[in-house]
């Protein structure tokens, strides 16, 4: 932040980030069904699509792999990308009922959608949104397309409508948090989709002229417990890279993140990785995942550590971590997180208030 001109996004389920915002004079965007802040996953520059003559079958099978879109202007790359997206929210929504046969009509209801706004001329192209998409899914003869439209109807009509609208929000900002966590807990895992949906726009944009983007996410965990989010953040962890785009991963169910093979492969590809207190079984865990690397003599940097100590993993060096703060510093209050700390240092300033 201080060295660079790069840009800082943080995608924050609990608001523990605003007073960073606010410490170092960023954005703090509110995701919420009761906020006029809105994305939209659906968004795009339609101006720049393509038309083309010829189409691809569906990307969006398990044996194929999304393409990083660099310029905007591949009209295949944009269906397999919003198919990816939207089938990650279907897919949340209908849980285990979601099969293959609903990825194939979510792919052909957005190909006829973005297909439709390429073979028009500029001036006319309108971005959509997901009521666009709902209104040709209901058009489909198939009886797993009326299972969509049952699904979707509360993300069109209903009380989870939020990204039912054209995305509003102003991201000129060089520090940007996106507050997700009024969404809801059904909401969660789709909120932080669609939100790195359109973050991975601006790392685009960002690269294109030549800035770098540190993204940060918290409770990652909450993208990788479905098929669709979870191959979508791991292409934009993997692609991002080559456009400048430095992604953190932030979680407290350690467990869930190892032991899962595809998170672990995140964390093995990963340079650089940090751990801080965590209970006995979980430092357990990280001892046997990283044999020979981090050593029992270690795990007293982690097992009951004081707060601000650690472990950093820096390719196969170890080093402890003491990243201690004294209250007296000026960013202590900035980055404690200790609720009944914070609660008796508001109640004593408005005591003095008063």
């Amino acid at each position: 932040c201080l060295n660079t001109d790069d840009d800082i996004i943080i995608v924050d389920p609990t608001h523990e980030y605003m007073d960073v915002a606010k410490a170092f004079a960023g954005s703090f965007i509110e995701i919420s069904p009761h906020s006029t802040n809105w994305v939209n996953p659906l968004d795009c520059d339609v101006s720049l699509l393509k038309e083309m003559n010829v189409y691809k079958n569906s990307l969006i099978n398990e044996a194929q792999e999304v393409n990083e879109l660099e310029d905007g202007t591949d009209l295949i790359h944009i269906i397999a990308q919003k198919s990816q997206i939207m089938c990650g929210i279907v897919e949340h929504s209908m849980e285990k009922e979601f099969k293959p046969q609903h990825v194939s009509i979510i792919d052909r209801c957005i190909k006829i959608l973005f297909t439709d706004i390429a073979s028009q001329p500029i001036k006319e192209r309108k971005v959509p949104i997901m009521s666009d998409f709902y209104e040709i899914l209901k058009q489909q003869k198939d009886e797993e397309a009326h299972d969509i439209v049952l699904s979707m109807e509360r993300f069109i009509d209903g009380s989870f409508n939020t990204f039912n609208h054209p995305t509003s929000i102003d991201v000129k900002n060089r520090v940007t948090v996106y507050g997700i966590r009024d969404i809801g807990e059904q909401l969660m895992s789709v909120g932080m989709l669609i939100t790195l949906s359109n973050i991975r726009q601006r790392i685009i944009q960002n690269a294109s002229i030549g800035r770098a983007t540190w993204l940060y996410v918290d409770e990652f965990h909450e993208l990788m417990n479905k098929k669709y989010s979870k191959a979508f953040f791991i292409s934009l962890w993997k692609k991002v890279r080559k456009l400048g785009g430095i992604c953190t991963g932030i979680t407290q169910n350690v467990s869930d993140v190892i032991l899962d093979k595809d998170s672990m492969k995140l964390i093995s590809n990963s340079e650089y990785t940090m751990f801080l207190k965590m209970g006995p079984g979980d430092a357990k865990l990280i001892l046997d995942t990283f044999e020979g690397k981090i050593s029992s003599a270690h795990l007293a940097y982690i097992e009951n550590p004081s707060p601000g100590c650690g472990l950093i993993r820096f390719a196969n060096t170890i080093i402890p971590l003491d990243n201690t703060i004294n209250k007296d510093n000026p960013i202590y209050d900035v980055f404690n997180t200790n609720f009944y700390e914070k609660q008796a240092i508001k109640a004593a300033t408005a005591s003095k208030i008063g």
